[in-house]
Formats: structure tokens, C-alpha cells, sequence
């Protein structure tokens, strides 16, 4: 059996590999100024367009987002695995989020960090508006970005409101990139002890 600490450090490694890949598309978003509409300087060259939108909100926000809080599920779960508990096996983000403040009381800095993303009533507005557009929370949120329509295959889910996004999302892409880093740094510190 792998030992606690063995344990956070393999999720926490894990979930830079999430995170690099975030920070490196949003990057790419923020240096195009997540273009979507934009001028076409040769008409009869059908994929200029899709070259100069390919990092652009539209095309990459779905799968950037899953990876962004598949990464903090991993950082969490890493977390817990440091105090000498099991995390609950679930993709459920705001379960292990309350495991994690039950474990980490003190931590209210990282707590505000972790909120904005994960308890609805402290999201972005483009998080919030998909979440009150497609009438789910933070423990739907990954399934919905998995998947176009829900488990029955009942209702398809409307990702409008986090498209097309233009400056707002630049701003959001750079508060994401940036409490990565912040994030990232606290989970070491607790891991080293520091």
C-alpha cells in the first residue's frame, strides 16, 4: 500500500500535468486577445479563420475547464491524502472541497481561492450563468464538460453563456492562470512543511 504522503505527492504531481496544460492554452487565448472575430486576409483560404481562433474561448473552454478542475480535484484529494485520510472516490468537487476545509480549518486565504471556482454563489459570473442556464452545480460541472447531455441522455447541455467570452474571458483566463500558481505553491508548501 502506497503511504499517505506518497499518496499526496503522486496526486499533486499528477495534477500539474493538468495545469500546465491550462495555463500553456490559456496563455495562447490571452496572447490572441481570444479572437473570434477577426478579418480574413485571403478569402479563398478556407482555414485562416480556424487558424487565427484556435486558442480562442470557443474552441478550447470545455475541455480547459475539465482539466482545470479535474487538476484541482487531484490537489484536493492530495491534500487529504496528507493528513491520513481517504478522500471519497467521487469526482464530486465541493464534497471533497468540505473534507478539505474540515481538515484545513485555518486556511482562509486558499478557501476564498478554491470558492470562486467551486461553490456556485462565489463564481465568476460565466461560471454562474452556466451553472443557473443548465439548472446544475460544481458536481454536475465535470460531467457536463465530459459530456454533451446528461447521464439519460435527456437534456443537452447549453455552453453559450461560457463562449464568445472576448475580454471578460481574457481577464478570467488570467485570474485562472494566476491562482494555479497560487494554489500549486500552498499545496507544496503543506507537503514540504513549509
Amino acid at each position: 500500500m502506497i503511504k499517505e504522503n506518497e499518496n499526496s505527492i503522486i496526486f499533486l504531481y499528477h495534477a500539474s500535468f493538468y495545469y500546465n496544460l491550462v495555463k500553456a492554452s490559456l496563455n495562447e487565448s490571452i496572447k490572441n486577445n481570444n479572437q473570434w472575430v477577426i478579418l480574413i486576409d485571403d478569402p479563398n483560404d478556407k482555414n485562416e479563420y480556424w487558424r487565427k481562433t484556435t486558442w480562442s474561448d470557443f474552441n478550447i473552454i470545455i475541455p480547459i475547464f475539465y482539466c482545470f478542475l479535474h487538476g484541482l480535484e487531484l490537489s484536493i484529494k492530495g491534500l487529504i491524502y496528507h493528513c491520513g485520510e481517504e478522500p471519497n472516490k467521487s469526482h464530486k468537487l465541493l464534497e471533497l472541497y468540505q473534507h478539505f476545509k474540515n481538515l484545513y480549518p485555518q486556511e482562509s486565504e486558499i478557501f476564498e481561492l478554491l470558492e470562486f471556482y467551486i461553490v456556485p454563489s462565489n463564481n465568476s459570473s460565466l461560471l454562474t450563468d452556466f451553472f443557473t442556464k443548465n439548472k446544475i452545480d460544481i458536481n454536475v460541472f465535470s460531467e457536463s464538460l465530459r459530456y454533451p447531455a446528461d447521464k439519460k441522455n435527456s437534456r443537452i447541455y447549453n455552453y453559450l453563456s461560457m463562449l464568445y467570452q472576448d475580454r471578460a474571458a481574457v481577464r478570467f483566463f488570467k485570474r485562472i492562470i494566476a491562482d494555479i500558481d497560487v494554489f500549486q505553491k500552498y499545496c507544496w508548501d503543506i507537503i514540504q512543511g513549509v
